[in-house]
């Protein structure tokens, strides 16, 4: 769980996906991270429609120290590090 950025007071539930140093590129829907696509977790039910405007252009990152990278299980519909960044985490060892 992690707090929501914008709203402190709300917590979401989200799968960690990168950690520090991991390349993350993102190409719509699909996830590579260090160069490997990552398959998508199952939503447990069937395919929603892609809303107008989820598709999102392809972008790629390192996570920097000290933080994660965290996405949505329904990415279609998610707010997570695509959003607001790589999440801090002050509990983080690169040990």
């Amino acid at each position: 769980m992690i707090r929501n950025p914008d709203q402190p007071h709300q917590f979401h539930v989200k799968r960690v996906v990168a950690l520090p140093g991991d390349e993350v590129e993102l190409r719509g829907l699909e996830l590579f991270v260090d160069g490997v696509q990552q398959p998508r977790p199952s939503e447990g039910g069937p395919a929603s429609p892609v809303p107008s405007g989820a598709a999102r252009p392809a972008e790629s990152l390192e996570v920097p120290h000290g933080h994660c990278f965290v996405l949505g299980d329904a990415r279609e519909r998610a707010v997570d590090s695509r959003d607001y960044g790589p999440v801090p985490s002050p509990t983080w060892s690169d040990a």
